[in-house]
């Protein structure tokens, strides 16, 4: 009897460590807590209630040390899963924080970010600015750029916030990954007018520059871009405005760069279509270098239009397009303008104009061909086999520079720069040396002068 009491005790018993194992039961939880360090048969025997027999034991073990193998494989993983850096944790504990979330300001605003591209947005004063972000080196401080740039801010109104080293990965997301110089700016979009088509050019003393016809905008765009229909220009750079029309240029990097080269050569005003066609995003302000703050832009609906419109005002208009094969010139067809053909008769010293610039795959569309007075292109000097055209970029800064060359170099801009150069220049304990211009004025080859 007493055999039989111990035996069905030792069944009860062994019963209950069996419950004690199911799923949901506190027992099973400790194991689950207990799976980052091996489980031992010691451990085990304590933490089941019940496990009196060994082959019981035994069984656990085995089933342990498959959870063993298990947690072990995890342990070889551990390093392909993502971690907190150590020093972010150590500086949370001194109670800094991580920078995790930035919320826009306004519905519409954006993000620029580069050095040269927060100065120069602070320097024009075109947009509305709301939170400057600002990397500063806890240890080191602030640079000297980094207090020309705080007082620009400061000047504007502009809410600066500092950010410290460790805070870097958010200003990574707000610039999406491109170089930001440990500068973001929050801003209101670029003033960009939407017009219909080019007025009447002003040449008063008073008065130097050119009307648009304005398109129809809302409240906020009014608010953003202004209502004038009058555009100043400079003077001196050119007799006649120089406007560059881009049609479905869809790469940012293209747009920024064209923009850039708008604005060293001189070009008065960019306008862009507004459909198939890249925007000026923060990728393009950060491949204009900043240069977009100071140029003049315009968004158009149709460039056909945007042509027809601007003619009754005398705005002469030239489409780039690639060199026509020899197949095509034997047909009898009528070859464009070259880019040296343009630089020798120079058109912008007697009316204004508009040079058309196409996609980069795709170029510039019939009815744009047709709508313009000239085609202009630039010839290549070898056979025709793989690459027939240049890149949008490089093809715009040529034709710009040959529309605007010739007016650089025209009779009274060479005679200044003759003039400049023919100034006595006198040195310490030496005789005055009067340098004479490289070329003859009459030449009109001065344009490395400028």
């Amino acid at each position: 009897m007493t055999g039989l009491r111990r035996t069905a005790k030792a069944e009860e018993t062994t019963s209950r460590g069996r419950a004690a194992c199911r799923v949901g039961s506190p027992t099973y939880l400790t194991l689950l807590a207990g799976l980052s360090d091996p489980l031992s048969l010691n451990e085990l025997t304590n933490n089941l209630t019940g496990v009196t027999s060994v082959k019981e034991a035994k069984d656990l073990v085995n089933w342990t040390d498959m959870i063993n193998k298990k947690t072990n494989h995890a342990h070889h993983n551990r390093a392909t899963t993502p971690r907190i850096k150590p020093h972010l944790l150590r500086q949370a504990d001194r109670g800094y924080g991580v920078l995790t979330e930035v919320k826009y300001t306004a519905s519409g605003s954006i993000f620029i970010y580069g050095k040269n591209c927060v100065k120069a947005a602070l320097r024009a004063g075109k947009r509305q600015f709301y939170t400057l972000y600002m990397m500063v080196d806890k240890n080191r401080g602030m640079t000297a750029e980094d207090t020309i740039i705080h007082r620009m801010a400061a000047g504007r109104g502009v809410s600066i916030m500092r950010v410290e080293d460790y805070k870097r990965g958010m200003l990574d997301k707000m610039s999406g990954g491109r170089p930001h110089n440990g500068y973001v700016l929050e801003t209101s979009p670029l003033p960009q007018k939407p017009i219909l088509g080019l007025g009447e050019v002003e040449e008063s003393a008073d008065r130097l520059g050119f009307y648009v016809k304005l398109d129809h905008q809302s409240k906020e765009q009014e608010r953003i871009n202004g209502k004038d229909n009058f555009i100043p220009r400079m003077d001196g750079i050119s007799p006649k405005p120089f406007i560059l029309l881009l049609h479905n240029v869809v790469d940012p990097g293209n747009l920024g760069a064209l923009v850039r080269t708008a604005h060293f050569l001189g070009v008065d005003a960019i306008a862009m279509t507004k459909t198939h066609s890249a925007t000026m995003d923060s990728v393009a302000l950060k491949a204009s270098a900043g240069s977009a703050e100071e140029m003049t832009l315009f968004s158009v609906s149709s460039a056909v239009d945007f042509i027809e419109q601007s003619k009754p005002f005398g705005w002469r208009s030239y489409a780039a397009v690639a060199p026509l094969s020899k197949a095509t010139l034997s047909r009898g067809v009528e070859p464009p303008l070259t880019a040296g053909e343009v630089e020798r008769t120079d058109p912008l010293i007697r009316d204004p104009c508009i040079l058309v610039l196409g996609n980069e795959s795709q170029g510039l569309g019939h009815a744009i061909k047709d709508a313009v007075h000239h085609h202009v292109t630039i010839p290549g000097w070898r056979p025709y086999r793989t690459v027939d055209s240049l890149n949008v970029s490089v093809a715009g800064a040529l034709m710009c520079q040959s529309f605007l060359k010739a007016s650089h170099a025209s009779e009274g801009m060479i005679e200044a720069a003759a003039n400049r150069w023919k100034k006595v220049h006198v040195k310490p304990n030496r005789r005055p040396i009067r340098p004479e211009p490289p070329l003859q004025p009459q030449t009109g080859d001065f344009g490395w002068l400028f």
